[in-house]
């Protein structure tokens, strides 16, 4: 993926966004939003609450959680069924291992309030069972995928053409998060880019005006490798100062835009 500088015109239920003149054009345009985006990430780290993806605070939840299991794959499998530590505890006895009656197991069995986290949550009790039946019966894949797979992207791509049940980008991207932060398969791998089909989007276009389209993806995932690339640049373009420690890795923004738009969504949910 390339920045180029040619212009690109999008459509986007009638209204047109202009990519003119490479990125740095971006920026002046919208120098207003990208400086409120760094003055936000810049308060989050120095209050310690990195939105850097290795400081997300399920990564360290999942560890906890993937003692309960025999093995520590599995654990991550079963947390991220879940998206939090006390959904994955409570059905752990029952779980150390994949098994094939697991629909006959969890039809009888009700999971207790707080057991759902992060984005399984919108699922609820239900979209995390059948998470986990599916889990269970195509376990052989989840582990030849995290034992054996080829850094952060190949194992992601293959989560996804596995089309499990209840098991969409958002989940396969979190699960490989997950085994890459704590070195499932023998090796540390994290995102190499910033995946924004994966939830991110409107974090994207608050900051930048572009929505992601089949038309704009590529040029919005290489617009935050350049960012990344050229971090200093960008905060002197927008008018603010970085005083928020080492730039950004392009897999950074999947996590901190994903948590922008949704303090902006608080905040606007608070003016209401």
């Amino acid at each position: 993926m390339a920045i180029t500088k040619t212009a690109t015109t999008v459509t986007v239920t009638g209204t047109f966004v202009v990519i003119v003149n490479g990125p740095e054009a971006l920026v002046r345009r919208r120098k207003r939003q990208v400086a409120a985006f760094l003055r936000w990430a810049a308060a989050r780290e120095q209050v310690g609450r990195s939105p850097r993806w290795s400081q997300r605070q399920d990564i360290r939840e999942a560890a906890e959680a993937a003692v309960f299991f025999d093995e520590q794959w599995w654990g991550l499998v079963v947390f991220t069924c879940f998206g939090r530590i006390e959904g994955a505890r409570f059905v752990a006895s029952r779980f150390r291992r994949p098994r094939p009656d697991a629909a006959r197991v969890l039809a009888s069995l009700e999971l207790p309030p707080g057991s759902l986290g992060h984005d399984r949550a919108r699922a609820g009790h239900r979209g995390a069972k059948l998470a986990l039946v599916s889990a269970c019966l195509r376990a052989p894949e989840f582990e030849e995928i995290l034992l054996r797979g080829h850094g952060f992207g190949h194992r992601y791509e293959r989560l996804r053409a596995m089309r499990a049940s209840y098991w969409g980008r958002r989940g396969c991207f979190d699960l490989t998060l997950r085994a890459g932060a704590l070195a499932i398969g023998g090796q540390r791998y994290g995102p190499d880019r910033a995946y924004i089909d994966t939830a991110p989007a409107r974090g994207f276009l608050e900051v930048t005006g572009v929505p992601l389209t089949a038309s704009t993806a590529e040029w919005c995932e290489a617009f935050l490798l350049w960012w990344s690339d050229h971090w200093d640049e960008v905060a002197a373009l927008a008018g603010t100062p970085w005083d928020g420690g080492p730039p950004y890795e392009p897999g950074d923004f999947e996590n901190a835009l994903c948590a922008y738009q949704e303090d902006l969504r608080r905040r606007d949910l608070d003016r209401r």
